[in-house]
């Protein structure tokens, strides 16, 4: 969460409105310039159509813009020389040139004056020495080389400008930030989440979504590598455009193998996930064999068209068909809440790289897509780790019990599983309860109900007790073993109730020791002799008044009379009584 705030931070810092680098008093350079093709003839030290020396007509071209589809195609080879003429600004500031990002090795010339030069991905900022400025005139030329970028020329990062150096430097500061500083923070904050659910799957193998989740940030963290600008494969146009490409397709390929996990499909569905991500990553790296390298950037845009439709997509679908199942089966909502919540990550995934790449760039409108990426990662990573219980919120626990470990087995997708724990059992009855329903409309007896839950429900949840069963004018609460203290303080609490003006008292039972949770198609039931001695005993109990069981430890601050036989359905009971009806007290 630290390493997605930061991002948001930073992230929020580069998106400025680029105007604000602008000097009122400089001269804007955007638009129409003058363009040769070739090798310029040499006036001593220097080329002559550095100076203007020879420069005949050529062709006009738009800058800032690749400059190969403006020049024809036999003229798409060799040096390009781009040239433009403007009065220099007013006396003042000292001065610089922004010529905003340049694709291909290039120099520059300042009337006729070497003014500098950069590499193959280079920001054109140039700081003009004094006199080099003549009084009225300032003739630009730049020479761009070779360069791997099919994009070669002044592409783009206006303001282009001669102006003051004090206020142009800001924007070269928010280049150096967007290729250095920036395209780390994505990197760092996957690189992240891949070592904690690494980590996690370690210590839980049996939750796989969690290795292949950790792929998938793995794999999306070196794609974003790709755009650091230190780089090594950085200024090797087709080597870093390879590099990304490959990661962005593992990346994808693992997608449906995460998702078939998550839901936990069978393993004919596994087989089928993985074959399809299989697929798409060897038939994208296959065709990268059969294509000339010069037609690798057309394949790459067309591969990044075309696999959020068939890996993103399918995905989704399918999280919104299983997560509608999920909805209509009871107790296991949350599970559907979980599921629901990954197809909605999956469908802006979908949405954010197919938008990026251009297929539905038109419906782009977020304005800041790697705040959104970092988004989607931050919210799927957060669904895999809650068990989103809580969301269900009182509407669910007035329905039916949903104890936590039989939530964490639902949001887990298992099918089926016994789980076995020490326990201490409460097992309650409410004494007149049949006799009042008899009269009752189903009105009254949902109002009756109501009024149960509502009474029992604070005194067991204030003392960290948890409800595994219910019966309507029975109900089974559970606390961990060593917890005697909550689980017999709220039997006392609960046995002093009435409700319905007196018309209603409780009983109740206390045993402890081992159950069982049989778990199977989010179907639940708890067995175990405590349950069975809890239940006999509250049988036994006067209304108000509590039996608890001998394998139950009195801790201290409670008092009660010794263990006394009770002879019930034939078996003998030793227990003792504990609550208002005995003046049994709790020492504070």
């Amino acid at each position: 969460m630290v390493s997605f705030l930061c991002f948001l931070v930073f992230t929020a810092r580069w998106y400025v409105d680029p105007e604000r680098y602008v000097d009122p008093s400089g001269i804007r350079l955007e638009g129409d310039w003058s363009a040769k093709v070739g090798v310029s003839p040499m006036c001593g030290d220097d080329p002559c159509w550095a100076s203007g020396v020879g420069w005949t007509s050529g062709w006009r071209v738009e800058v800032p813009r690749p400059l190969l589809g403006q020049l024809p195609q036999e003229k798409r080879h060799g040096d390009i020389w781009l040239r433009k003429t403007v009065r220099t600004p007013e006396p003042g500031d000292p001065l610089a040139l922004s010529l905003g990002s340049i694709k291909g090795h290039h120099t520059v010339w300042l009337n006729g004056r070497y003014l500098g030069s950069g590499g193959d991905v280079a920001f054109g900022f140039y700081r003009i020495p004094e006199g080099y400025a003549a009084v009225g005139m300032a003739d630009i030329v730049v020479r761009i080389g070779a360069s791997e970028s099919p994009w070669r020329g002044i592409v783009h990062m206006s303001p282009m400008q001669i102006g003051s150096a004090r206020i142009l430097s800001g924007h070269e500061r928010d280049y150096q930030f967007q290729t250095i500083a920036k395209p780390l923070f994505p990197v760092v904050f996957k690189l992240s989440l891949f070592l904690v659910f690494a980590a996690l799957f370690v210590f839980l193998p049996i939750r796989r979504e969690y290795m292949w989740f950790a792929v998938y940030s793995f794999a999306s963290g070196l794609a974003a590598l790709g755009y650091w600008r230190l780089h090594p494969l950085y200024e090797n146009f087709h080597l870093r455009s390879l590099f990304v490409f490959v990661c962005e397709m593992a990346a994808t390929a693992a997608i449906p193998l995460f998702v078939a996990e998550f839901l936990r499909l069978n393993r004919g569905a596994l087989l089928a996930a993985a074959a399809w991500g299989t697929v798409l990553l060897g038939a994208s790296s296959g065709a990268l064999l059969l294509v000339p390298r010069a037609s690798w950037p057309g394949l790459f845009q067309r591969c990044y068209e075309l696999m959020p439709w068939v890996s993103l997509l399918p995905s989704a679908g399918l999280a919104l068909f299983v997560a509608g199942h999920l909805w209509f089966i009871a107790g296991v909502r949350h599970r559907a809440m979980q599921v629901g919540v990954l197809s909605v990550c999956l469908l802006a995934t979908f949405f954010h790289k197919a938008a990026l790449s251009g297929a539905l760039f038109q419906f782009l409108l977020v304005r800041y897509p790697e705040a959104l990426d970092a988004g989607i990662f931050t919210a799927m990573s957060a669904l895999m780790v809650a068990d989103f219980r809580g969301l269900q919120g009182v509407w669910l626990r007035s329905r039916s019990a949903l104890p936590a470990e039989v939530a964490r087995l639902a949001a887990s997708g298992a099918r089926h599983a016994l789980v076995k724990s020490d326990a201490v059992i409460v097992v309650v009855d409410a004494v007149g309860y049949t006799k009042q329903i008899e009269c009752s409309s189903p009105a009254e007896r949902d109002e009756l109900n109501q009024s149960l839950k509502d009474a029992l429900a604070p005194v067991v949840l204030a003392v960290g007790g948890e409800k595994i069963s219910d019966t309507g004018d029975g109900s089974v609460y559970r606390w961990e073993m060593g917890e005697e203290d909550g689980a017999l303080y709220a039997a006392a609490k609960i046995a002093a109730l009435e409700i319905s003006g007196g018309k209603l008292r409780f009983r109740v039972g206390v045993a402890a020791g081992s159950i069982t949770c049989h778990y199977r198609d989010a179907e639940f039931s708890y067995l175990g002799e405590p349950i069975n001695r809890a239940s006999r005993l509250q049988s036994a109990a006067e209304p108000g008044a509590v039996l608890v069981d001998e394998s139950v430890t009195l801790p201290d601050g409670f008092i009660a009379p010794d263990c006394i036989p009770y002879l019930i359905k034939g078996q003998k009971y030793l227990a003792r009584p504990l609550g208002v009806a005995t003046g049994v007290v709790r020492v504070a």
